[in-house]
Order: C-alpha cells, then sequence, then structure tokens
C-alpha cells in the first residue's frame, strides 16, 4: 500500500524529465538551482513531488516561465510566433504580420486549411495557372473554388483532395478569408509564403514536440549549393526525408532548372524530368506536404502535374513510400532535433539502426538513414545542433560518421531559431567505402575558414569533432597528451558536487547564525584563493535537496572550483569548508603529487589553453577534468611550485600575485616542454588571465 501511494505521489528524474520535454540532465541542473525543483530520497533513488512537477510544467507551457522557456527546451516555446528569418522578403514578412494580426483578431476561427487554400489559390491565380468564371474582386477564391466560380484545370484534384472536408464555407469564414485576400499576397518566385503562413497560424508546440523547426532562408541558400556542388551525376536523385512545405527542395529545383536549361533543355521539359525523376520529399505533416507540391508547381512555367508524385507523406525513418524505390546522391535538410517518440516507433528505430539502441536524439537516425539510403559517393547535408560535435550521448552517430564517410565540410551557424538557444552547424559528408587518411575537412566559422584533418576527429579518444583549433594549436594538443609520462586525473581523483539546500533564500545567510558556518559559492571561487565572507549556512543534510557525502567536504585538503565558466578557475582549500551550487569539489590523489602542485598545473595558462581548443565548454564537466594531461615533476620542481602556491595563497597584493602567478608559469611551461613559438601561442590565444585577484581581472597579458 505504501509503494502504491508513493508511485501516485512521486515520479523519477526520467519520468518529469518525459514530462517538461527535456532530459534528464536537464531536469537535473533545474534541481541543482535550488529555485524549481525539491527531491526526495527513497531508497537511494532521487524522486520528485507529482503535484510540484505538474504545477510547473503548466507555468513552463503557459508561458508563467520565461525564463525557461528562454533556454535550450524547444517544447517549452509555445503559442504563435512569426518566424521573420524563414523567408528573406521584406513583403512576405509585412504581410505575414497583418495576417497574424488578422487571425489573432478572428480568435482563430478560420481553419488553416481554408486560410492556405486561400493563398495558394490567390498565388495560382497570379501566376495565370488557374482561371474565374466571374469577376473574383470582392469574393474569396475558396468561396469561388466551392461554388464552381473557379476552372482549375490540371490541378483541380490538388485542391479537392486537400478541401475535402471542407467543401461547405460559412459566410462569416468568406467574409474573413476575403479579408486575407485584400491583405495583398505577394508573390515572389521560390521565397516560401505558404509555409511562413503555416507556421504563423499553426501552434508550435504541435511542431516542436516532434522535433521540428522551421530553417531560416538565409541557410537554405548556402547550404543547397554547398550539396550540389559535391554531387557528382549529372541527374541527380535528390531527397529531403523531412521536407516541411519545401524551402530545400525549392531552391534545389530552381538550381537545377537552371542548370539544365542553361544547357539546352526546354524548360518545360526540365520540370518533368526534376518533378518525376530527381526531387524527392518525406514529411508525416500531410499539410506540409501538400504546400510542397502546390510550391513547386507554382516554381513551373508549365502547367503540369506529376502522374505519380514523389513528395509524399511518409515517415522516411520507417522506410520508403511504396512508391518510391532506390537510392539517392544527395540527401539534404533539416532533420528533426529532439522529437518525442511513441513506444511502438522506438522499437521499431531499435531495430533499424544502431545509434537507436542506447540514449539518443531523434537527428542521429536520421544521419544513419541517409547513410544507409545513399548511393556509393552520396553526399548527406543537414543542419544540426552543435551538440552533435562533442556531447558524449552523440558519441555513437560521431563514430558512424567518421567510419562510413568523408567528413566534406562544418560550418558554425550559431543560434539560428527565434527564442531558442540551441547553437547549429552545417554538416556535409560523402559516403564512401574507400578511406584516406589524409583526407581534411574545410571548417567555417563566420569570418574565418580553415582546413584541418578528418583523422584529427577519429584520434580522440570520445571522437570529439574538434572544429575550435587549427593545425598548429592541434599540433600544441598533440604535444600535451603526447608528453612522456603524462598523467592524468583518472581513477586518481574523487569528484563532488556542491550542495544543493532546495531553497537557498531561506537557509543560506549574510550573517553568521547559531550554530553556522561559513559555505562556498560560485562567484567567491578564485584562481588559488576563495574568500565567503557574506555567506553562511547551517550544515544539515537531512534537510538539503541535494549533498555529498560529508567526508567530501571535510578532507584536510581538496580543490574546489566553479563548475559553470569558460575560464578554468581552481582553489585551495584546507579549512574543510562546504560548497553550494555551482562550486563542485576535485580531491586529488595522484601517487607522489600534491593537491597544490595539481592545483598550480588546473590553474595554468597551458591548461585554460587546452581546455578551450579540446572542450570549447562553459560546464566544467568531470570528463573533461580526468582527460587534462598532467605533466610528470621531479620531488625537487614540485617542491618549487608548491613553494611558489604558498606564496600566492599567502599574497593579497594584485602585483605580488600576478609576479608569482608569472613564475608558475614559466616553470609549468617548461615541464610541458613547450618551445618558445608554442609558448607564445598560447598566451596569445589564452588572453588575459582573469579572477586571479578578488579585485576581478589581472592585466596579466
Amino acid at each position: 500500500m505504501k509503494k502504491e501511494q508513493d508511485e501516485l505521489k512521486y515520479v523519477d528524474i526520467d519520468e518529469a524529465a518525459k514530462q517538461f520535454g527535456v532530459s534528464a540532465g536537464t531536469v537535473r541542473n533545474w534541481m541543482n538551482s535550488g529555485q524549481l525543483l525539491k527531491a526526495v530520497k527513497i531508497k537511494k533513488k532521487l524522486f520528485l513531488n507529482r503535484e510540484e512537477v505538474c504545477s510547473l510544467k503548466e507555468e513552463i507551457f503557459s508561458g508563467r516561465m520565461p525564463r525557461l522557456q528562454s533556454r535550450r527546451n524547444k517544447r517549452a516555446v509555445r503559442g504563435r510566433l512569426i518566424p521573420g528569418e524563414y523567408v528573406n522578403s521584406r513583403a512576405i514578412n509585412a504581410f505575414n504580420e497583418n495576417l497574424f494580426d488578422l487571425i489573432t483578431s478572428e480568435a482563430g476561427r478560420v481553419k488553416s486549411k481554408l486560410i492556405l487554400s486561400e493563398i495558394a489559390l490567390n498565388l495560382m491565380l497570379e501566376a495565370g495557372k488557374i482561371a474565374c468564371k466571374s469577376d473574383p474582386e470582392d469574393k474569396s477564391l475558396v468561396w469561388m473554388l466551392i461554388n464552381q466560380q473557379i476552372d482549375c484545370g490540371c490541378f483541380s484534384g490538388l485542391f479537392s483532395e486537400f478541401l475535402e472536408d471542407d467543401l461547405k464555407i460559412q459566410e462569416a469564414d468568406a467574409e474573413c478569408l476575403l479579408r486575407v485576400k485584400k491583405l495583398g499576397i505577394p508573390n515572389e518566385r521560390g521565397k516560401d509564403l505558404l509555409g511562413l503562413v503555416y507556421m504563423t497560424i499553426s501552434h508550435r508546440a504541435a511542431r516542436i514536440s516532434n522535433g521540428t523547426y522551421y530553417t531560416p532562408g538565409s541557410i537554405v541558400e548556402k547550404l543547397v549549393p554547398k550539396g550540389l556542388h559535391l554531387v557528382e551525376r549529372e541527374f541527380p536523385r535528390i531527397l529531403d526525408p523531412c521536407c516541411g512545405s519545401g524551402n530545400f527542395l525549392l531552391t534545389v529545383f530552381l538550381a537545377l532548372k537552371s542548370n539544365l536549361v542553361q544547357k539546352g533543355l526546354p524548360p518545360g521539359e526540365a520540370e518533368k524530368l526534376l518533378l518525376e525523376e530527381c526531387i524527392f520529399g518525406f514529411d508525416i505533416d500531410s499539410t506540409a506536404v501538400w504546400l510542397c507540391r502546390v510550391n513547386l508547381l507554382l516554381l513551373c512555367d508549365t502547367d503540369f502535374v506529376p502522374g505519380n508524385w514523389h513528395i509524399q507523406c511518409d515517415n522516411a525513418l520507417m522506410g520508403h513510400s511504396k512508391k518510391i524505390s532506390g537510392k539517392f546522391d544527395l540527401i539534404i535538410g533539416n532533420p528533426p532535433w529532439g522529437s518525442d517518440f511513441s513506444g511502438n516507433e522506438l522499437t521499431e528505430y531499435r531495430k533499424r539502426y544502431a545509434t537507436a539502441r542506447a540514449s539518443f536524439d531523434s537527428f542521429s537516425i536520421f544521419i544513419e538513414y541517409a547513410l544507409k539510403t545513399l548511393n556509393e559517393r552520396g553526399i548527406v547535408a543537414y543542419i544540426l545542433p552543435e551538440s552533435i560535435l562533442k556531447v558524449r550521448t552523440h558519441l555513437p552517430v560521431r563514430k558512424i560518421l567518421l567510419d562510413e564517410t568523408h567528413i566534406e565540410s562544418i560550418e558554425k551557424l550559431g543560434n539560428q531559431f527565434s527564442r531558442v538557444f540551441a547553437p547549429a552547424i552545417s554538416l556535409l559528408a560523402r559516403k564512401t567505402e574507400i578511406h584516406d587518411s589524409g583526407h581534411q575537412i574545410q571548417i567555417e566559422n563566420i569570418d574565418e575558414k580553415r582546413i584541418i584533418s578528418q583523422k584529427r576527429f577519429a584520434d580522440h579518444h570520445l571522437l570529439f569533432f574538434n572544429i575550435w583549433s587549427s593545425e598548429r594549436e592541434h599540433r600544441i594538443l598533440k604535444h600535451m597528451d603526447n608528453l612522456e609520462g603524462k598523467l592524468n586525473l583518472k581513477d586518481f581523483a574523487d569528484f563532488a558536487l556542491g550542495i544543493v539546500t532546495g531553497n537557498n533564500k531561506e537557509l543560506v545567510f549574510n550573517q553568521l547564525p547559531e550554530g553556522g558556518e561559513p559555505v562556498l559559492t560560485g562567484s567567491q571561487v578564485y584562481k588559488y584563493n576563495y574568500y565567503t565572507e557574506g555567506s553562511y549556512f547551517v550544515f544539515k543534510p537531512e534537510i538539503f535537496q541535494q549533498t555529498a557525502p560529508e567526508a567530501f567536504y571535510r578532507v584536510p585538503e581538496k580543490i574546489v572550483y566553479r563548475f559553470i565558466n569558460e575560464n578554468l578557475v581552481f582553489a585551495y582549500d584546507d579549512r574543510k569548508v562546504a560548497a553550494i551550487n555551482s562550486v563542485n569539489v576535485l580531491i586529488p590523489h595522484l601517487p607522489g603529487y600534491s593537491v597544490k602542485y595539481i592545483l598550480a598545473i588546473l590553474n595554468s595558462r597551458a591548461v585554460q589553453f587546452f581546455y578551450t581548443y579540446t572542450y570549447a565548454s562553459v560546464k566544467v564537466l568531470r570528463t573533461y577534468l580526468e582527460s587534462i594531461p598532467i605533466p610528470p615533476c621531479n620531488e625537487n620542481r614540485q617542491s618549487q611550485i608548491t613553494g611558489l602556491v604558498d606564496k600566492l595563497l599567502a599574497s593579497n597584493d594584485s602585483l605580488t600575485r600576478q609576479n608569482l602567478y608569472e613564475e608558475l608559469d614559466r616553470m609549468i611551461m617548461q615541464l610541458y616542454g613547450f618551445n618558445e613559438a608554442d609558448r607564445s601561442r598560447i598566451i596569445e590565444k589564452t588572453g588575459k588571465v582573469k579572477y586571479l585577484s578578488k579585485e576581478g581581472y589581472s592585466d596579466l597579458g
């Protein structure tokens, strides 16, 4: 009975993550913040109060929790949004904003299908593809179509199929559609107005729960030429496996048509060839598929409807439509990230895709699908989250890419999606069974381009796609990693998280309470020293939300460090101080090496360089620290270093601290065996040493 009551009252972290539409790690981060969720421990496992989870979920998805909505959780961004970056056109975006205002005032009364059909009919009328039997000036074209006042010619089946459930229209709907028409529907060739409108009038949560998200036109216009340039066949078969309303396929169609016409093929023949033999698309959204078909027909100079459409409403991951067979030369698109799958889908995907057999993101199986579906030497060109480059969960898909392709290029795109902070990249790779160990990859980052070796990725123990370092910087990293006698903290250190009180406002004080003690927070940690003034609590682990065993905080010597910071900041503690929130604990026990020696190495420019150009992360993860190469050191030199550390710990004078830091840094550079050129490069790239003095940043260059 007690167990049943607990099941009703509590949910575990995995179930809570599913409810919120985020990862379990994100839920733990929310818990660690001490502000959102409180956990209880039942049989050594953490559980969350079911009512609190439901309440927080409602706050997030209703928009009352904007701080979480603005984070990387695309599922938590609700409601309608005008994605202005999708189409690069002032006229189209202005129309879309006016339409948004109109449908908002109409309180969503008119069905999306009717609005989309009204716009599509107007575009086709302007293109001369349909004809009105009476004056359309003061009439909705949908109303005219339903009342048989439009001759759609070969396109009649296109609309009757789409509007099969809406062949009657209310007078109020007709009036609203007329107002849509009178907004002045812009017609710009190749611009996906229909897709933009569909996204605007759709509820974002429905799309985002599937991991689908629009791709800004500027990205499409860059990726398509890159992909086509790498294709080796004259008449390639090109697929977007999650085509949406067709923004990638429209750009592909126009580029290929232009090329064919330049070679002497009549436009009508080029269009027929492309739609019947070259252009393919899948999507699970039937409305998006219809819009894609309409968009492609609007690009045709001739009135033509394929007898056998290759734009299909199908789940590509489940296998091709029966109407489509064969492999492809280019698979291009922006596959869903973070999709929610049903239990049946997960079962099927785990049968089909190796990457789905452990924790995975939906984009991973789209990569694997592409490589199964491409011809030899075919190209995959995808927009992907930057996390694929280094997150441990994505190691399986990185391995598949390294084993089965030559990666041609990676471009950092940054945060491209409105109200969603998820940095993106473009990745192009060629499927090949023949591997060249000297294969080079082009890396692009805003105003910088460089070439790096694919072997670099394969040599990393976690197969990180390190695109942050040039070959020169990578040579320095390899020198550090291959240093004779080098050591690592893996298996030779204990790590502990800072305490999560669950309520800092009530449990952390700015004056010492009765029975209290100083407690360390992130902003109080500097290189070598920390300062606990103004931060106190009473150590009561039984009331805290999360805590490591007390022994980790009470050891005679330990290192404390800022968990969230792009700069590595480590301090020495021999006062057995406890730490909360974003301060973590490191207790090294490397045989023959003192805690203070390890502290000096971790605070050095060399290690900052290694960390920045290997991981480029603001989260200082345990696995990252365990991989840092520690240079070997004899007893005499180690004694000199620890002596300088003691002097630095004892000094509050900024200039003295700077001079001591420089002396330490020169000795550590020598331990790593850097030449003068490498030393200069490290100093140049790491910039000013920060957090050396309590007053702020040091002026060390």
